[in-house]
């Protein structure tokens, strides 16, 4: 935050701090670092929840976990960076200076980095799993849907003084008595109009892909560009 404000008088462009709000915007900025560490807890929350059925009991245990490995990151490696001195500017602000000769850049790929991109593709495959196992529920769904749609297809037949229909003719979801029927016997029964049709509404995997990518679409752009 603040761009090169808190940088020293004269090291940058429109910089008009000086060393102590140099390092203070540095430690700032590192303790941000506990925010994709919270992407990463939400993505174990609901793996937890949605895939593997956690009780309600451990998650909460997990949750008073979550909290101070979250937070405790970015204060830690916050105060370990006051504390070795290696705050100062870093091009557009400030934050871990790279030295003389990059000397500082192993501190940079610890506190951030290296962190940064191991939570990247951890919740990349956390929200892959959890898609994988939606789908999955659909599939099975879909099947028993189908098999007790075809099991109940052909429903006995039951009078009606309205009925036009020849003695030998049923519809598609009548019952021949005894079966079989004969295809020349079937009248099928299609709506008047395409416009009438329901449109199918969104399984539970297409929902959550929809969303897990927009999701995972903006962690991408806010994290790595």
């Amino acid at each position: 935050g603040l761009s090169t404000w808190p940088m020293p008088k004269g090291s940058a462009w429109q910089a008009v701090g000086n060393e102590s709000t140099c390092r203070a915007q540095a430690f700032f900025i590192q303790i941000g670092i506990g925010a994709p560490f919270y992407n990463l807890a939400l993505a174990i929350y609901y793996y937890l929840f949605i895939v593997k059925y956690a009780p309600s009991k451990n998650i909460i245990f997990i949750e008073k976990i979550m909290h101070p490995v979250c937070l405790g990151f970015g204060l830690s490696t916050a105060i370990v960076g006051l504390a070795l001195d290696i705050f100062g500017g870093a091009s557009f602000w400030c934050w871990i200076e790279r030295g003389v000769d990059g000397e500082n850049e192993i501190f940079r790929w610890l506190f951030w980095h290296g962190p940064l991109w191991v939570i990247i593709v951890l919740v990349s495959a956390l929200m892959g799993a959890i898609y994988f196992r939606l789908r999955k529920q659909d599939n099975i769904q879909h099947m028993w849907i189908r098999r007790t749609q075809a099991g109940s297809f052909f429903v006995k037949r039951r009078p009606n003084a309205t009925d036009n229909r020849g003695p030998n003719q049923i519809r598609s979801g009548d019952k021949c008595d005894p079966p079989p029927c004969s295809k020349r016997e079937i009248v099928t029964r299609r709506p008047h109009s395409t416009s009438a049709v329901p449109r199918r509404p969104l399984s539970a995997s297409e929902s959550f892909k929809w969303q897990s990518m927009w999701y995972l679409g903006s962690f991408y752009i806010t994290w790595i560009f």
